[in-house]
C-alpha cells in the first residue's frame, strides 16, 4: 500500500490525531504490571471482541499516549485503567459491528489518512518507504499493526457518520429547544432598602466584639511596602561610549587566531542513496549517477538536475547548494574531493557511506587573517557591550551604597 500516499485527506485528521499519535511516544511507564517484560511467555489478553484480543501492550500503547498528552493525572492513572478498558472493549466492538455490517476501507483510504496527519514523512510529498518503516520501528510498532489501527479508526468514524446522519430531528423538537433557549417571563417583585432598617438595627460593643473574633480573617490588611526603583538604560550608555581606535587595534592583535578565516569551498553536489539498500538497488543507484554526470557533462544545468534527482533532504530544493564548507565539516571522501578539484569544476562520481555523490565546486578561498578594517566594528560592538555591564554594575553599586 505504500505506492497509494497521494493526497491528503483533511476529514479525518483531527479524529486519527490522537491514534496516530501513538507512534511518537517513547516514555515508558509502568502503571500494568508486566510492562517491559523481555520473556517468550505469550502477550496477556485481556479481552476478546468479536475473535479479536485486547492485550497487555495494547492498554500500554494507550496509557502512553493519555500521559504524553496529559489527559489524565499521573497519580489518577490507576484508578483510570478500568475505564479505559472498557472505552477501548467498545471501540472493538464499534469495528467488529461495522465489519459485520459490510464496511470496507481500502488501502487507499488508509494511506490518505496517515498521510494527512504524519505529513513529516512526506518532504516534498515524496514517500519514503525506508523512513517510513523505520520511523514506526523506532516507537515499537510493526507497519501492519499501526496500519490496522488506522484502518480500524476509519471504519469507525465511517459507521458513526452513518449513525449521524440517520437521526431525525423533529419540527416539534427544534420548537421546544427554541422557546427553552428565548422565552422569557415578566416577573413582578417586591424590593426593600437596607438603609431604612439600620435606624431600627442596634449592635452592642460584644456583639460587634464576637462578630469581630469570630470573623478576623476578614479584617486582616495584607503588607505593603513602597519601592523606588533606578534603571539603568544599556543602550543610553553604550552611546556615551566612544573606543579610541589604538584600542581596537590592541584587542585585534592580541586576538588574531579569533579572526583568521580556513580554507573553504563553496560546493554544490547530487547524491544518490544506498544506505539500507540492496545490492541490486545500489548498483541501480550508481548506473543512476553515472547517467546523470554524463548529462551534466552534455551540457545540463548541475542546480536543475540536482532539484529532481538529489536524495539529499537539506541541499535539493536550492539545487544541490551546500554553501561553503570547511576542512572536517564532511566525510572525508567528499572533502578530498571537494578541495582538490578546480573551481567551476565538476567531480566524477565519488562514494561515500551515504552513496554516489557529483560535486561541483563554485568558489575557493584559501585561509587568510580577516584585516583590521573589516571586524573593527565587531570588536567595537564586544567591547562596549562589556563596557556597559562594567559601568551598570559600578552605578549600581554606588547607588547602593548612597542609598544605605
Amino acid at each position: 500500500m505504500f505506492d497509494l500516499f497521494r493526497s491528503r485527506d483533511k476529514a479525518v485528521r483531527y479524529l486519527l490525531g490522537g491514534v496516530l499519535g501513538i507512534v511518537a511516544l517513547s516514555m515508558v511507564i509502568t502503571l500494568v504490571p508486566g510492562f517491559g517484560n523481555q520473556s517468550s511467555a505469550p502477550e496477556p489478553v485481556l479481552a476478546t471482541v468479536g475473535g479479536e484480543k485486547i492485550t497487555v501492550k495494547d492498554v500500554q500503547l494507550r496509557m502512553q499516549q493519555l500521559m504524553r498528552n496529559r489527559s489524565v493525572p499521573p497519580e489518577l492513572m490507576q484508578m483510570y485503567i478500568p475505564q479505559m478498558v472498557d472505552s477501548m472493549i467498545a471501540d472493538r466492538a464499534v469495528s467488529y459491528e461495522a465489519r459485520r455490517m459490510g464496511f470496507h476501507i481500502s488501502d487507499e483510504e488508509t494511506a490518505n489518512a496517515i498521510r494527512s496527519v504524519l505529513t513529516q514523512l512526506f518532504p516534498n510529498g515524496q514517500f519514503d518507504k525506508a523512513v517510513y518503516e523505520r520511523f514506526l520501528s523506532d516507537q515499537g510498532m510493526t507497519v501492519q499493526d499501526f496500519e490496522n489501527t488506522v484502518r480500524d479508526e476509519v471504519l469507525r468514524l465511517r459507521l458513526r457518520n452513518i449513525a449521524l446522519e440517520g437521526v431525525v430531528v423533529t419540527p416539534n423538537e427544534i420548537a421546544q429547544e427554541f422557546h427553552r433557549r428565548n422565552d422569557k417571563i415578566k416577573v413582578d417583585y417586591v424590593s426593600f432598602d437596607p438603609n431604612k432598617f439600620k435606624s431600627d438595627v442596634k449592635v452592642t460593643d460584644q456583639e460587634a466584639m464576637n462578630f469581630f473574633n469570630a470573623n478576623r480573617q476578614q479584617f486582616k490588611t495584607p503588607e505593603k511596602r513602597t519601592i523606588d526603583l533606578l534603571i539603568g538604560d544599556e543602550q543610553k550608555v553604550a552611546a556615551s561610549l566612544d573606543i579610541p581606535e589604538q584600542q581596537l587595534r590592541t584587542a585585534y592583535d592580541q586576538n588574531r587566531e579569533r579572526f583568521r578565516v580556513p580554507d573553504r569551498v563553496k560546493v554544490r553536489h547530487i547524491l544518490i542513496k544506498t544506505m539500507d539498500k540492496s545490492k541490486d538497488d545500489q548498483a541501480k543507484a550508481e548506473a543512476k549517477a553515472n547517467d546523470l554526470l554524463k548529462q551534466i557533462k552534455a551540457g545540463a544545468d548541475f542546480a536543475e538536475l540536482a532539484k529532481k534527482n538529489s536524495e539529499d533532504p537539506g541541499s535539493a530544493p536550492n539545487g544541490g547548494d551546500l554553501g561553503w564548507v570547511v576542512r572536517g565539516q564532511t566525510v572525508k571522501p567528499f572533502e578530498d574531493a571537494a578541495f582538490s578539484l578546480p573551481q567551476d569544476q565538476t567531480s566524477n562520481v565519488i562514494k561515500t557511506e551515504y552513496g554516489y555523490h557529483i560535486l561541483r565546486v563554485e568558489g575557493k578561498e584559501t585561509g587568510h587573517l580577516k584585516p583590521f578594517e573589516e571586524v573593527k566594528n565587531d570588536i567595537a560592538t564586544e567591547m562596549k557591550k562589556q563596557m556597559v555591564q562594567d559601568r551598570l554594575q559600578s552605578s549600581v553599586d554606588q547607588a547602593r551604597a548612597e542609598l544605605v
